[in-house]
């Protein structure tokens, strides 16, 4: 990247701040006590990621629900209800009521209601943490908190009926700020992609896929063909369907091919028809093509592939923010006033452990599941 180039880029990163990115809308909040089940469907209705969950003193929070941590516990709840389909078996004997409640239940939503789940919204929330900036955090504050595992930030300044926030900044908010910036880095995409990457068969079943996520800790999957070429991708927000779908009906289930499920699953909603299965970039290409290729598909992240459309590689909105970070210097001292639920006790991650970690988790990674 060009100095004049790098140096115009770093100023607007430093001078601008949290209260400079738009509020997409009024800071949403889950209550502590809500129902598990409908807190995740709430999730899935508002189509959104994460939401803070706040404390039973309405002074602080649990941390975050995110899809994420929805993920595994979606995947043990349905093969609790398949099991129990199959074999009328479950965790403890029902009662007549229960029973009578079981025999109508239509989605895993309705499931999870009548028999509950060992884990709690708490549970959930605690695993994935809420950090809370100053409303003069600067964009690389912002975009280090993002980077290190968090799709949302909350900025302090707001009215205690919604727990001190005047705003939560997420992820797809700071990187629509960032776009004009981002789109005139002359950088190639080979200097920021990850490798390697963890693939899925397209005859892989859509539960083996999930589970792969789960196992590996990662957020998406790139579906190649027979000859490793990529056709689909998938992510922990595909598996909020089976909060809602009727998945005994044979409709729309993960006992069928990743492959299958994709299609039906893209074929229910008409704003997802004509969106394209897979976004893709060449190592060569820069990295404003990759922005441009976010910002039209909504995905968060392109798959690099070889001449032969195989994935090596993958950039992902959390990658341009790390590249932010190791581009400028430290941002505002103190910028984090709080963090609740993850480890808070912990050190801040820096930049470089950010992209350690990610190196390590796609080293493990290699294998996993066959082409």
């Amino acid at each position: 990247m060009a100095g004049v180039e790098s140096d115009s880029m770093t100023e607007f990163f430093m001078n601008h701040t949290a209260n400079d990115i738009p509020a997409e809308r009024e800071p949403i909040i889950i209550a502590f006590n809500m129902n598990l089940a409908e807190a995740l469907k709430f999730l899935s209705d508002s189509w959104i990621r994460a939401c803070p969950v706040q404390s039973e003193d309405k002074k602080s929070f649990e941390g975050t629900l995110d899809l994420r941590e929805a993920c595994p516990f979606l995947i043990e709840m349905y093969k609790e209800k398949k099991a129990l389909t199959r074999t009328g078996s479950l965790r403890r004997e029902p009662s007549s009521e229960m029973a009578q409640k079981l025999a109508q239940v239509k989605n895993l939503v309705e499931y999870i209601n009548v028999v509950g789940s060992k884990s709690t919204l708490a549970d959930l929330a605690r695993k994935r943490t809420f950090h809370i900036l100053k409303p003069t955090a600067t964009l690389v504050d912002i975009a280090k908190a993002l980077s290190s595992g968090s799709h949302i930030v909350g900025v302090t300044g707001g009215p205690e009926s919604t727990g001190g926030l005047s705003k939560v900044i997420t992820q797809g908010a700071l990187f629509k700020f960032l776009v004009p910036h981002l789109q005139a880095a002359s950088v190639p995409v080979h200097q920021l992609m990850r490798t390697p990457v963890v693939a899925v068969s397209s005859r892989t079943t859509a539960l083996k896929s999930f589970e792969i996520l789960v196992r590996k800790g990662i957020s998406g999957l790139p579906v190649v063909d027979k000859d490793g070429a990529i056709i689909h991708n998938t992510s922990t927000s595909d598996v909020k369907i089976l909060m809602t779908a009727n998945v005994d009906d044979g409709e729309l289930s993960i006992d069928s091919s990743i492959e299958d499920f994709l299609v039906k699953l893209r074929s229910r909603k008409p704003s997802l028809k004509t969106k394209v299965p897979v976004a893709t970039c060449a190592q060569t290409d820069e990295v404003s093509s990759v922005v441009n290729k976010l910002i039209k598909t909504g995905f968060h992240r392109v798959w690099v592939v070889d001449k032969k459309k195989k994935p090596i590689g993958v950039i992902s909105i959390s990658d341009l923010f790390r590249f932010i970070v190791q581009l400028a210097p430290a941002g505002e001292p103190g910028a984090v006033v709080a963090s609740y639920g993850g480890d808070p006790a912990g050190p801040y991650p820096t930049a470089a452990d950010d992209a350690a970690a990610a190196r390590e988790q796609d080293r493990q990674c290699v294998g996993c599941a066959a082409m």
